[in-house]
């Protein structure tokens, strides 16, 4: 998918009423991952921190990063429209500041300020640096030039390994399909993404050791990564995790979870870098 129809399809989104998620076919599903991400932010976020969201879409995150207490926040997205959406919600984070940067984060134009985020964050969109080694260097060097040194790089991608096993069955079910649409080499591996009520268009696969390795290229240091379902079981015993459930209204039983949104939530996984010093 090129960056016009990226932009495009993101665009084309409609805006739902709040009232719209709590009636979602996944919403079980949509609260997991909502869990993961803010499970994430709480652990690896400090009070004050400079944060940079890229892909931020219509500003999901945005109640994540205001209890988290963050000081400044960049919001970026490839879609303008996704952007004055999200600006839409700053009334309700009056204590933080908020600026927006429209672009395309895996292009040589896009170019944030340099050393000046604590963290910079990637919640499911970060597999369109995939598309050429080209633009994932970009990318990746990008983000290791924003950040301070000691900063952390937060993403949640779709686990290529996991996607592949599921490109191999015959079919999907009615939440979700995986089609595949051409071969499947480190970069450029194109597949077909449907998931009810969320998103239908084309991903590009991402897979871990050439992530990490690439990372290690740029001074990005692995400190963890795990995929959603290993998580779920190692952090629902935790107070803060529960104690962010029961805001939710989520049930850290896997019994409550429908079986077609579990599979769903099992091709996920979740990264975190440091930025190393210099000559580290």
């Amino acid at each position: 998918m090129s960056q016009r129809r990226v932009t495009s399809h993101y665009d084309e989104k409609h805006q739902k009423p709040k009232a719209a998620f709590y009636t979602s076919p996944i919403v079980v599903l949509k609260k997991l991952n909502n869990w993961i991400k803010s499970v994430l932010i709480q652990k690896y976020t400090k009070v004050g921190a400079a944060v940079l969201d890229l892909g931020c879409g219509k500003g999901g995150d945005l109640p994540k990063w205001k209890h988290a207490q963050v000081g400044w926040l960049v919001l970026s997205d490839v879609s303008e429209k996704q952007l004055e959406r999200a600006k839409s919600r700053f009334s309700t984070c009056q204590t933080l500041t908020i600026e927006t940067l429209q672009g395309d984060f895996t292009s040589p134009k896009f170019a944030p300020d340099p050393q000046a985020f604590d963290i910079v964050s990637c919640q499911f969109a970060f597999h369109y640096a995939f598309r050429s080694e080209k633009q994932l260097i970009q990318t990746l060097s990008m983000v290791s030039g924003a950040l301070k040194v000691g900063g952390l790089f937060i993403l949640t991608v779709p686990d290529g390994k996991r996607i592949q096993e599921e490109l191999l069955k015959p079919q999907g079910t009615d939440t979700c399909r995986l089609t595949y649409t051409g071969p499947l080499p480190d970069f450029g591996a194109s597949y077909q993404f449907y998931l009810k009520d969320a998103i239908d268009c084309e991903e590009f696969l991402v897979k871990d050791a050439v992530l990490q390795k690439h990372c290690i290229q740029v001074g990005l240091t692995i400190v963890e990564t795990e995929r959603f379902d290993n998580a779920f079981f190692q952090w629902r015993e935790k107070p803060e995790a529960q104690a962010i459930a029961k805001r939710m209204q989520l049930s850290l039983s896997s019994a409550d979870v429908p079986l077609q949104q579990w599979d769903v939530f099992k091709l996920y996984r979740f990264y975190v870098f440091w930025r190393t010093p210099i000559g580290k």
